[in-house]
């Protein structure tokens, strides 16, 4: 059997979402995906909101649609962690302590978006994760993760190879929304038996710990272990290199635009969001 989900969602739960679980639920069910992990930011989420939160997505699931709660926690040296699959805010500063609490829980610990990170990190604070966003596609491009990321877990996993590849879409609006796939084939031997006792939350969750999954979309597909070819290597840092110079553009000409007061046209920052 297999199943398809998306990891890195945020909805207005998070100060900076802007749709609503009930949206993302109807938005992602259409294109036939399975799941959604949802990873509201801890910053400005009261305990009484995180509570809601967590009854929604209960609520909100079905047996083929299933909406998995986590939360992207902000550590020392901006560090930022996904917990999946957890159904308890934390406030835990310290990255090592808080891939321990996260674990404790049976969740999932996942490092967000390592380029934001760049130079800050220490790999002995990051034993024992359960995985690294090698692919986001906010900051990483759509067309290929970034080879820094894909070399930081290569780094990991020497210490510990039960660490994995993970994408994340980073969704905050639709605005700009691409779709990066966790493909998952669950095992078909006595399958109808585990779904009814153990749930297809507890299967997926299983599955993303072990590895057993691909990363990415039609056009391009990574093993968990983020095992690549020399001609990936050099087609991924040129679609980075590419990106790089696109967001160093976009941020320059908003801060152009802004103190000029020009208004541009829609569809043209729609072309512009477009081009990578």
């Amino acid at each position: 059997m297999k199943v398809s989900g998306i990891i890195h969602i945020h909805s207005k739960y998070s100060y900076d979402g802007t749709e609503s679980l009930e949206f993302l639920k109807k938005f992602y069910k259409a294109k036939g995906y399975k799941f959604i992990i949802v990873t509201e930011h801890t910053e400005q989420l009261s305990d009484s909101k995180f509570n809601t939160f967590i009854s929604r997505c209960e609520v909100l699931s079905e047996p083929d649609f299933v909406i998995i709660p986590g939360v992207e926690v902000l550590c020392k040296n901006e560090l930022e962690i996904l917990a999946l699959n957890v159904t308890k805010k934390f406030d835990i500063s310290d990255p090592q302590k808080l891939i321990a609490a996260i674990q404790g829980l049976d969740g999932l610990a996942v490092l967000a978006h390592p380029v934001k990170s760049k130079g800050r990190l220490d790999l002995k604070s990051l034993k024992g994760l359960n995985g690294v966003e090698v692919w986001n596609y906010l900051h990483d491009s759509k067309n290929a993760p970034r080879n820094s990321n894909l070399k930081l877990l290569h780094s990991l996993r020497k210490m510990n190879n039960n660490v994995f590849a993970y994408a994340g879409v980073d969704f905050h609006t639709t605005k700009r929304t691409f779709e990066l796939i966790h493909y998952i084939e669950l095992d078909e031997s006595g399958l109808e038996k585990k779904l009814k006792k153990e749930g297809l939350v507890s299967l997926i969750i299983d599955s993303l710990k072990s590895g057993r999954y691909v990363i990415g979309h039609e056009s391009l597909k990574i093993s968990s272990d983020a095992k690549t070819t020399t001609n990936q290597t050099i087609k991924f840092g040129m679609s980075t290199f590419i990106f790089d110079r696109y967001k160093m553009w976009r941020r320059i000409s908003k801060q152009i635009t802004k103190r000029l007061n020009i208004n541009f046209p829609k569809f043209l920052y729609k072309i512009r969001d477009k081009m990578v």
